[in-house]
């Protein structure tokens, strides 16, 4: 268990270590391009675009680089599927993130202030649509947060869905369930992993889940449900989950939590 002094070192660290990854580069475009430290589910680095109008409004933009990779790398297409279009405006609306599917850009609008907060909301949209979709094949009409959803509802376990809280650093952290608590009981906050080797995204959750977890008014106990329907869980995210005590739920192993969830 790491103690609150170990969690502030930690907070630090990371705070340093994106600031001083994060590169701007101005484009002959008008948009300024921003290197940032994290990288998808294919091993490509995360970029970001931003352009200011005459009304101060900043544009963040993935300028349409997730789901194409999500084309390139998968070879699975948003735009041929009207199941999987209103799949991914959902979720995006999740993050408050929008989607545009004529030039299938990822954006967010925001101002001066609130552009780290919307920063972290489009770089963790985009690791979720690469994680949600990687492992998907052209007949999807559902997503791994689906059967999570399923196995809650069969088992009358009474779950909020797509749950944010505004963390520590005012940034926005999103949880794909949270089921409530009562007096001594804590709440249970839940994210799902649809593809189980890809590290980044879950060191994104684990800094998502550190930063709700220093400034969450009630206690917490946190789960992480791991799809093993199609491939093997990488034992390297369960140690990088368990070490930030992190309940680890491979999906094939979800009857074991029930009663967990339940208490």
């Amino acid at each position: 268990m790491i103690d609150s002094n170990e969690m502030e070192k930690l907070k630090k660290s990371y705070i340093k270590f994106v600031k001083d990854n994060l590169t701007y580069s101005q484009l002959d475009s008008g948009f300024i391009r921003i290197d940032t430290p994290f990288y998808d589910g294919s091993g490509q680095q995360i970029i970001l675009y931003a352009n200011k109008n005459e009304d101060d409004i900043l544009t963040l933009t993935d300028g349409g680089y997730t789901l194409d990779m999500l084309e390139t790398y998968s070879g699975f297409s948003i735009t041929k599927s009207r199941a999987k279009k209103d799949i991914l405006t959902k979720q995006m609306n999740a993050y408050g993130i929008n989607y545009d599917s004529t030039d299938n850009f990822l954006s967010i609008e925001t101002n001066g202030s609130e552009f780290p907060s919307a920063k972290s909301q489009l770089i963790q949209a985009m690791l979720f649509a690469s994680d949600m979709f990687m492992l998907s094949d052209n007949s999807v009409k559902t997503i791994f947060q689906d059967d999570v959803a399923d196995f809650l509802e069969e088992n009358e376990i009474r779950a909020l869905r797509n749950f944010s809280y505004s963390g520590s650093t005012g940034t926005l952290h999103k949880f794909d369930f949270s089921i409530a608590g009562f007096k001594n009981i804590p709440d249970k906050l839940v994210k799902t992993i649809s593809t189980p080797n890809n590290d980044t995204y879950a060191k994104a959750l684990i800094t998502d889940v550190s930063f709700t977890r220093e400034g969450y008014e009630r206690n917490a106990d946190f789960f992480a449900f791991l799809n093993d329907q199609k491939k093997d869980v990488n034992k390297n995210v369960i140690k990088l989950l368990e070490y930030e005590n992190i309940k680890c739920v491979p999906f094939s192993e979800r009857d074991s939590v029930i009663e967990a969830l339940k208490a």
